[in-house]
């Protein structure tokens, strides 16, 4: 069972500054150039592999407009940057920005920074931009100090266009995340001190029915791509994607405080989980 694990209180931003596209005939037609000043907010990814050799990458999220405009998920990995020259320009997971100029480009789900590009790593102000992860804490009525509490929590089995979907049923996720003896959420509350804990959502229409039994907090989506074609980050953000389209409910993270995916065998490579 692999799981991408979005934390939305510290992931997703409610608007997004505009971009504009320039389009470059000398490009293959999936390469999108940017103009100078374009900007993306940064994120941090960790993923757990097999053994102790966890990963850390960097991501940048673009809005749902940008993101079509360009041909790729919100959310698209950072290349031609290392995690060196990023964190030596401050960077901050959901609270700062990156601006780049016409040389990068964004291709399928990759931001490729050239390596002659002038970019900048800027702080947004959490009292003004409502891209920052503390503004949309405070837009939702949550202390901006505040990084414990109750966090609303839905849970999501990705099915690929084939039918290929996770071998743990609604039942048993149920149980491993909320309600078994030892389950995430008590792993949560033991862990924390009883500082967070993790709630089943309970927002209408996010549940799944079983034999007549309805378990709420949890939904099958399904996406069109198959597993062989795919990777663990773009599923996940296909996913996303779905759901906010399918429930008509905008930027999820507007929703959820925390969106775990479940998602089918077959998906990436050697990995674990991964959370932003």
């Amino acid at each position: 069972m692999k799981f991408a694990t979005i934390a939305l209180t510290a992931l997703l931003s409610a608007s997004f500054a505009d971009a504009k596209l320039r389009g470059d005939n000398n490009d293959n037609r999936s390469r999108r150039h940017l103009e100078p000043g374009t900007e993306c907010v940064t994120y941090e990814k960790v993923i757990m592999n097999h053994g102790s050799n966890n990963k850390m990458e960097w991501a940048c999220e673009f809005s749902h407009e940008d993101a079509a405009q360009y041909g790729s998920e919100r959310m698209v990995t950072i290349d031609g940057l290392s995690n060196d020259d990023i964190k030596e320009h401050h960077a901050a997971s959901g609270a700062t920005v990156l601006k780049v100029g016409s040389f990068s480009y964004v291709e399928e789900n990759v931001l490729h920074v050239a390596s002659d590009e002038n970019y900048v790593i800027e702080e947004m102000d959490e009292y003004v931009d409502v891209r920052h992860y503390k503004n949309r804490k405070m837009r939702r009525g949550r202390n901006l100090a505040e990084t414990t509490g109750t966090l609303n929590t839905l849970v999501v089995r990705a099915i690929d266009r084939d039918g290929e979907q996770p071998s743990p049923t609604t039942q048993n996720l149920v149980g491993d995340v909320w309600t078994d003896a030892l389950c995430l959420k008590n792993t949560f509350e033991t862990c924390s001190h009883d500082a967070v804990t993790i709630q089943q959502a309970q927002n209408a229409d996010f549940l799944t029915t079983v034999n007549g039994v309805e378990y709420q907090g949890i939904i099958d989506v399904n996406v069109d791509v198959n597993v062989d074609d795919t990777n663990e980050s773009d599923m996940a953000w296909e996913v996303l994607t779905v759901i906010e389209g399918d429930y008509s409910i905008g930027n999820i993270e507007d929703t959820f405080d925390l969106v775990m995916v479940c998602l089918p065998p077959g998906v990436g490579g050697d990995w674990i989980a991964f959370a932003y």
